[in-house]
Parts: structure tokens; sequence; C-alpha cells
């Protein structure tokens, strides 16, 4: 299971160091989004995605109010899939994607196109 740790943040629902689960995070980050756009508020939130052993498996910035992305995961997906990479380093970044997309609770599930994940597929986990 992979989780999410804040390290650096200007709002008060995502506390540094704090380990959640990439189902807490998605849900938190969306609702503080959805508040900053409201408000027309931004900040950013550094994070770090973490693997089983608590070992940084991806570090990036969230925009916060941007309007760039629903949720953390959502951040990453569109991130990642902008990158070039080489064959190897491809499977791997499909393999993470679709790892952490299994993670992300249903209704919030984006289905904008911007990167395809075989969707469907995973409706029946």
């Amino acid at each position: 299971m992979l989780s999410v740790m804040f390290i650096k943040s200007e709002t008060k629902e995502l506390k540094p160091f704090q380990k959640l689960s990439i189902p807490e995070a998605c849900e938190i980050t969306e609702t503080v989004e959805t508040q900053y756009r409201r408000t027309r508020k931004k900040t950013h939130a550094d994070f770090f995605i973490l693997d089983e052993e608590d070992q940084e498996v991806y570090a990036g910035t969230l925009s916060i109010g941007s309007g760039h992305a629903r949720h953390v995961v959502d951040h990453i997906k569109k991130k990642l899939s902008s990158l070039k990479m080489d064959d190897i380093q491809e499977a791997r970044k499909r393999s993470f994607l679709e790892q952490l997309e299994k993670e992300v609770p249903d209704h919030l599930k984006t289905t904008d196109g911007s990167f395809s994940l075989e969707e469907e597929k995973e409706d029946d986990v």
C-alpha cells in the first residue's frame, strides 16, 4: 500500500509529516482544492509518496487552488503523463500510476481522458 506524506504545507488540513493513505489524501486534497478555488486562494504543498517500507517513490509539489488537478493523485497522473521516458521508465511509470489509481476512491476517479488507465478493469476490485 502506498501512502502520502505532506512535508510542507500552508494549509491546516495537510499536516506536515502525517502519513495518510491514498484514499485519505485524495479526499482531503480534493476538499482543500475546492475550498481554495471557491475563495480564489492559491498555495502549494510539498509531498512524498511512500511505499510499504516507507521509502520515497515520488516527490512533488501540489498546486492548491489552481484548478490544475482535482486531488493529489490527479496531480501526479497529469505530471507524469506529460513526461517522455524510455521504455523501461515508461513501464515503471504505468505500473506506479495503476497502483495509485487502484487506491483512489471511486467517486474521485478522473475520467477527463488526460491519461487512460483502463479504469473499467479496476471497477470490480
